[in-house]
């Protein structure tokens, strides 16, 4: 009877690991817990893809590329600059934004006028267009030290906008909170951001 019983225990045991238990075991190069992974932020991590790029076969290969390096990058996670979900998410937009910038390059070589395509007018909209800091700094561990600075109301706005691909009217049906006060939140974070990011390209700059 105990023995007819372990295989489902053992499974409700692997079904509650946090998202840094699987990544431990992960680092040990545990494929069973990379499923569980996978399963667990499939969903995810094709939403962030298909706000930026919008071909079903690029977005396949983008969130392959995005578990492939988790997989590959979960011995160098670090707890204290961001959750592993935000670890993930901030690859996965990145790899994303990496793709269409990309694809826009090879149109603009086809392209025969200068102005003949729309240059970059879809996709994630940031507020009032974050500034090229922001864009240039927007690796995985410059991005998560940043958010993990923000107060949490600010920080979670800012992840399920961006990194989830929620509206702004969305973002606040999910916190339920008013549209103005997710607007509001979302705007202030976002100059936390630029200004933290600035700062430290400048450090960068001084060393």
């Amino acid at each position: 009877m105990s023995n007819q019983n372990k295989p489902a225990c053992d499974c409700q045991k692997q079904i509650d690991q946090t998202d840094e238990q699987l990544l431990k075991r992960m680092a040990q190069r545990d494929e069973i817990a990379l499923r569980e992974f996978i399963s667990r932020y499939a969903a995810q991590v094709t939403r962030v893809c298909s706000k930026i790029c919008f071909d079903e076969h690029v977005v396949n290969s983008l969130v392959s590329e995005v578990f492939w390096e988790i997989w590959h990058r979960s011995t160098t996670y670090d707890s204290s600059r961001g959750s592993v979900r935000t670890f993930l998410m901030i690859i996965a937009r990145s790899k994303s934004v990496d793709q269409r910038r990309s694809d826009c390059a090879r149109q603009r070589q086809r392209s025969t006028a200068a102005n003949s395509y729309p240059h970059e007018n879809r996709g994630i909209e940031w507020e009032n267009r974050t500034d090229d800091s922001l864009t240039r700094a927007e690796t995985a561990s410059k991005v998560r030290m940043a958010l993990s600075g923000l107060p949490k109301t600010q920080r979670r706005a800012i992840e399920l906008a961006f990194f989830d691909g929620f509206t702004h009217e969305q973002v606040a049906e999910q916190l339920a909170e008013p549209l103005g006060t997710i607007k509001t939140r979302i705007r202030q974070g976002l100059k936390k951001l630029r200004t933290a990011l600035a700062s430290h390209e400048r450090n960068q700059e001084l060393q």
